[in-house]
C-alpha cells in the first residue's frame, strides 16, 4: 500500500537536518505518530506549502517542504481513520523508515522523500 504524508517544517529541527544528511539506504525514525493518506493530492496540496506562491518566505522564515512517499509493505500495523477528504491512516508511534530516494529542488527547500516503512516485531511479554 502507498502512503502520502505532506508537511512544512522549521529548518532548525534535529529531525529536518538528519532527513536533509540521510543516503539512500539509511534508516530514520519519523517522530510520534503520523498522519498519511492514500491521496497524494490530498497530502501534497493541503500540507506540502505546494500552494505557497512566494520561495522568499520558505527562505525567510527557514522553512522547508517535504513530502513522503511511503511504501508500507505486509505486516505494517496502521490505524485507518475516514475525513471528508478521503482516507486517512495513522503509523505506529516513531516508524521506522528506509530511505529509497530523496530529491530536492534547486532551491533546496522541497524535498520529495521515497521510503519504505520498516514494520515493527511484536514484542512478546512474560506475565
Amino acid at each position: 500500500m502507498m502512503q502520502y504524508r505532506g508537511e512544512v517544517v522549521s529548518g532548525d529541527e534535529p529531525y529536518v537536518k538528519n532527513l536533509l544528511s540521510l543516503k539512500e539506504g539509511e534508516v530514520f525514525e519519523m517522530p510520534g505518530y503520523a498522519w498519511t493518506t492514500d491521496s497524494k493530492k490530498y497530502a501534497f496540496g493541503s500540507y506540502s506549502g505546494d500552494n505557497a506562491v512566494d520561495m522568499d518566505w520558505f527562505e525567510l522564515f527557514d522553512k522547508y517542504s517535504l513530502k513522503y512517499h511511503i511504501l508500507c509493505p505486509e505486516g505494517t500495523k496502521i490505524m485507518a481513520s475516514r475525513s471528508r477528504m478521503g482516507q486517512e491512516f495513522v503509523l505506529p508511534c516513531d516508524s521506522q523508515m528506509k530511505l529509497v530516494k530523496k530529491v530536492i529542488d534547486k532551491n533546496g527547500r522541497f524535498v520529495e522523500i521515497f521510503c519504505e516503512h520498516i514494520p515493527q516485531k511484536s514484542i512478546n511479554t512474560i506475565s
